[in-house]
């Protein structure tokens, strides 16, 4: 009768004796001829060397690993949204802080030099805010002019119905031809490009 691998003794341990058995092993100074004493004796189960120990702490050491980034990520992921709630508001209450703070530090007689670094961090704060406002109107002129030329565009199709039908029943043409000269027909010509 053959005895049971002590690598498959472990995947016998309850979750109780796994969780005990993973903050021994996790403690530091423990070594593991210590560890494989205390299953011996803890959990009757006696294991013929430290290979066995080795391979069931990796496995353990790699799902606690997956687990803890799958807690962070998600934490991360709960601070991002509520950091993308309140960023209008912590940047209000950071220039706040920083104009408060440059006076102070001008009327404490600071160094020019960290009287320039706050000056240039509270900049960059109005900086960022007058960039991401120059976005949203650039933006908006963009979703303004698409408007205009696709009412432009239909409001010269209409008008060259009967010329467009024409130049898409010319069997003469192929469809870039045809593309080509509807657009001429609805456009003008195209400047040269040099």
């Amino acid at each position: 009768m053959n005895k049971p691998r002590s690598d498959k003794k472990l995947e016998a341990l309850s979750e109780e004796q796994e969780r005990v058995l993973w903050k021994l092993l996790t403690t530091p100074g423990v070594r593991y001829d210590d560890a494989r004493e205390f299953v011996k004796k803890e959990f009757g189960i006696a294991l013929g060397s430290n290979r066995a120990l080795s391979a069931w702490y990796q496995e353990r050491a790699a799902r606690e690993l997956i687990e803890s980034t799958v807690r962070h990520a998600a934490v991360a992921d709960e601070c991002a949204g509520i950091l993308s709630e309140k960023a209008p508001a912590m940047k209000q209450a950071a220039k706040g802080r920083l104009s408060q703070l440059l006076f102070q530090a001008s009327v404490d007689g600071a160094q020019p030099k960290v009287l320039k670094d706050i000056a240039a961090v509270l900049g960059g704060l109005e900086y960022d805010e007058r960039e991401a406002e120059r976005l949203k109107l650039d933006r908006e002129q963009i979703a303004l002019d698409r408007d205009k030329f696709e009412f432009n565009a239909a409001k010269a199709a209409l008008k060259a119905a009967t010329e467009l039908k024409q130049i898409a029943a010319d069997a003469s043409l192929d469809e870039d031809a045809r593309i080509q000269a509807a657009r001429e027909r609805l456009f003008g010509k195209a400047l040269a490009t040099t």
